[in-house]
């Protein structure tokens, strides 16, 4: 599994976004970068200290793998100061969160939910602290869809770990299913090694 870095850059969001689009297209076949903005992501321990900056818009996360994150800091060293950029810092991303949770009174939806976020996993990501419910009550079938009986009822939550790339892809199918409530994406890091 390819290890991922972030890169913490002062400076525009805009002109960092332009500044990474152009080391891509200078970079074919190089993998995705991705800015923290475009991803909901959480605020950890390491970002909770730059809250405020990033707040005021000073300060922002370049997630990229580790080859490509190396040397796009790199031409961000040499050539962003003459576009007001600056990399602050950089760390290894040791892996990534989601908790998601789902509450549905059709079959239809929670058998997507399981197929589509349980059945086939990628590489690496686990689901952690699974807990799934079904209830059915013949007793209130034709109930209308805001009545407090329904005749079926499921309700799941779990949280997705692993690689950041997995976990970013476990994200991106929740959001495409309705009634699935994600919580913002969570990474851990860790200080890059010297060598």
């Amino acid at each position: 599994m390819t290890a991922w870095h972030e890169i913490v850059v002062e400076g525009s969001e805009k002109v960092l976004r332009a500044f990474a689009q152009g080391f891509a297209a200078g970079h074919p076949g190089r993998d995705a970068t991705l800015l923290g903005t475009d991803i909901d992501l959480a605020p950890a321990s390491f970002h909770e200290r730059l809250r405020e900056l990033f707040a005021a818009g000073s300060h922002h996360l370049l997630l990229a793998p580790a080859t490509t994150a190396v040397e796009l800091a790199a031409a961000i060293r040499s050539h962003g100061e003459s576009v007001g950029l600056r990399v602050v810092g950089m760390r290894e991303v040791v892996g990534a969160r989601l908790a998601v949770a789902i509450e549905t009174f059709s079959v239809e939806v929670a058998r997507r939910f399981r197929d589509e976020l349980l059945a086939s996993l990628p590489g690496g990501v686990v689901v952690e602290g699974l807990e799934q419910a079904e209830e059915s009550d013949a007793s209130a079938r034709g109930t209308e869809l805001y009545s407090p009986t329904h005749d079926y009822t499921f309700k799941a939550s779990g949280t997705f770990a692993g690689p950041l790339p997995g976990v970013l892809e476990m994200q991106r199918r929740a959001k495409a299913l309705e009634f699935v409530k994600g919580e913002e994406l969570a990474i851990e890091t860790r200080e890059l090694s010297a060598s």
